[in-house]
């Protein structure tokens, strides 16, 4: 949506148990008169020459902090809303479709999420914001969009994905602040149709030369385990990553099984304690090809 002048309609929802806690459902819908209308996005991170550009603090978290508005919780549950603006302590946990949440950032003050994608919640575009200071994860759930989210200052990991997700242009760093963490970037344990473009994964082991030190930890940049359920159709696409035990995992347990994983054109750091590749189970249909070494842009052995 460009600048203008919108017409919107604003709902807000509390509900107070009694006990001191309350649950505020925020609605925002705005419409351009001269617009198109819909939840939009720019697409990702890429430049003119359609290359990716390697997120950081310039290019990723809310576009207009200037226009952040200070609140609660939110719990949306009105499918279509868009949640603009905000700069939330706590949770936004979405239980409805298409929904978007854009321009804003989420401090969660160690509760578990800054965003719970709830179970039935389908089509949700998550796009230029920042995420922190969350127990567990920055987001949490399934059939999602994220696109430009600086993520960071985890007790745990980044993203953990379930299926149906897109992740792009997302910088993810500063994770496993919680004791003993096994600290990942992304991880998935089941599911189909991911595919992440043109992130940077930058989880340095902290003992490394680019490490951050304690009390952070890394354990992956990517974690994908068929560990409680089977795994199908996995992109990883100039990504930037760095990072982890070993930095990229693809892998199952038990009898599940993974069939279908492209990992093709990302740029690999030095930063980490074992390997940057780590296959082992029943897998199927992987392939691995254009990998480069970031430091000297030298192809990398781990490619077919």
């Amino acid at each position: 949506m460009t600048a203008g002048s919108y017409n919107g309609l604003l709902f807000i929802d509390e509900t107070t148990t009694g006990v001191g806690s309350t649950t505020r459902d925020l609605h925002l819908t705005l419409n351009d008169p001269g617009g198109s209308g819909g939840s939009g996005g720019s697409g990702g991170g890429s430049n003119n020459n359609g290359e990716w550009v390697k997120p950081g603090p310039d290019n990723t978290g809310p576009t207009a902090p200037e226009l952040l508005v200070p609140s609660g919780s939110i719990t949306v549950t009105q499918d279509g809303a868009v949640i603009e603006n905000v700069s939330v302590s706590g949770t936004i946990t979405v239980d409805a479709s298409n929904v978007t949440i854009r321009n804003f950032r989420v401090d969660a003050q160690d509760g578990l999420y800054a965003i719970n994608v709830r179970p039935d919640a389908t089509n949700l575009l998550i796009e230029n914001g920042e995420l922190h200071h969350m127990h567990v994860f920055g987001v949490l759930g399934a059939n999602f969009t994220a696109r430009r989210l600086n993520v960071h200052h985890s007790g745990s990991g980044g993203f953990r994905t379930r299926g149906n997700v897109i992740v792009e242009s997302c910088w993810i760093h500063h994770l496993g602040m919680n004791p003993n963490a096994h600290a990942d970037g992304n991880q998935t344990r089941l599911g189909s149709n991911f595919a992440f473009r043109g992130n940077f994964f930058d989880v340095p082991i902290p003992e490394s030369a680019a490490g951050p030190g304690p009390p952070f930890h890394s354990n992956a940049a990517a974690i994908n385990q068929a560990a409680s359920g089977d795994i199908s159709n996995v992109l990883f696409d100039s990504n930037w990553m760095n990072g982890g035990n070993f930095t990229l995992f693809i892998t199952t347990k038990l009898d599940y099984t993974f069939d279908g994983c492209t990992v093709v054109n990302n740029r690999f750091g030095r930063d980490y304690r074992y390997g940057t590749l780590r296959l082992n189970g029943a897998l199927s249909n992987i392939h691995i090809s254009g990998n480069v070494w970031d430091d000297t842009g030298e192809l990398m052995d781990i490619n077919d």
